[in-house]
């Protein structure tokens, strides 16, 4: 091995740095862009009255993550007091529970 390492130039043994499509400076203006005081964008979006682009932006809400489980329950709920009340012999108005 040693005759064979003795005989490569010595380049040949170094490692070559891997960075495709990495551009001179590129590390510089990563620096400063992390470390600006300033922001580069707003912080919080501005605020949109608009009723309709409001319901646009509804989707991964907690909202729209739970309106099926609670509108399940509301009607599982409905269905076991319209089915108590049917089968009772106590009497009682359909909303008195």
């Amino acid at each position: 091995i040693t005759a064979l390492r003795s005989q490569l130039p010595r380049r040949a043994l170094e490692g070559r740095p891997s960075a495709p499509g990495w551009k001179a400076g590129q590390l510089d203006r990563l620096t400063q862009w992390a470390v600006a005081d300033e922001a580069n964008r707003p912080i919080i979006c501005e605020y949109e009255p608009s009723a309709l682009w409001l319901w646009t932006k509804w989707r991964g809400t907690v909202l729209s993550l739970t309106i099926v489980p609670v509108l399940l329950n509301m009607g599982l709920g409905a269905g076991i007091d319209a089915w108590v009340h049917a089968f009772s012999g106590a009497a009682w108005g359909m909303f008195e529970v």
